[in-house]
Order: structure tokens, then C-alpha cells, then sequence
């Protein structure tokens, strides 16, 4: 669900114009990460908008911002543990395991595609 509001936000909301440069993990997104702590992640999401008025960062690094505080929020919600197991893709990734770091919690990675087609493989042996 994550991704897919990051989606809706860069797609349709009053902020989407400061959400389609590129996402890097990179130091606006750790300090998405670093506020999506404070638990108000609609207030970070307005403040996209008033730091790109203001001038308050640079308008290429919006859309990382907005990334770590929803990714951020995600893993402050949801990451119980002092290591977390992370499934996907190449490109959310070293995302969730930026913001893992962040927070103080070792994550291991694992290729989703990979572990797809390692699971089909391992069926199609057990169908035999």
C-alpha cells in the first residue's frame, strides 16, 4: 500500500508536482525517514508542499523527502524487530533498507523476483 499511495500522492495530489523527480536513498530521504518518527505523517506531507514554497529544499529532492516519510511511517509502524526480513524488487529495496537503517533496525534483503521463481521452481519439483 505504500507504493501505491506514494502513486496516488505523485499522481493526484496538490503536491504531485514536487513528487516526480527521481527517489534516491539518499539524505532527503533520510530525513523523510528521520521525521515519518514524529507520527504525523499528513503533516509531513503538507509540509512537501510549504518547504517547495518556501524554498526550504531543493525541488530534486522532493520526492525522496516524501518516499522516506512514507516509508518511514511503514517501517516505524510496522518494524517490530531488531531485524527485519525485506522482500523486493531492486528498486524499493535499498529504500526499505535505507530506512531501516535509519531507525536503528538490520534488515536482510531478498529479491522478490528471485524468491518468485525459486517458489515456482520448487513447486513444479514437488508436482513431479
Amino acid at each position: 500500500m505504500t507504493g501505491e499511495m506514494f502513486d496516488l500522492l505523485r499522481t493526484h495530489a496538490l503536491i504531485a508536482p514536487q513528487l516526480q523527480g527521481e527517489i534516491k536513498p539518499g539524505s532527503a530521504f533520510r530525513e523523510g525517514v528521520a521525521a515519518a518518527r514524529g507520527g504525523d505523517l499528513l503533516g509531513g506531507l503538507f509540509g512537501v508542499r510549504a518547504d517547495a514554497l518556501l524554498k526550504r529544499r531543493p525541488a530534486n529532492q522532493m520526492a525522496s523527502y516524501a518516499s522516506g516519510l512514507l516509508i518511514g511511517a511503514d517501517c516505524v509502524a510496522h518494524a517490530t524487530h531488531t531485524v527485519v526480513t525485506v522482500l523486493a524488487d531492486n528498486r524499493l529495496g535499498p529504500l526499505y533498507a535505507t530506512a531501516l537503517d535509519e531507525l536503528g533496525i538490520t534488515s536482510r534483503n531478498i529479491d522478490s523476483q528471485a524468491a518468485f521463481v525459486a517458489g515456482i521452481v520448487a513447486i513444479r519439483e514437488l508436482s513431479r
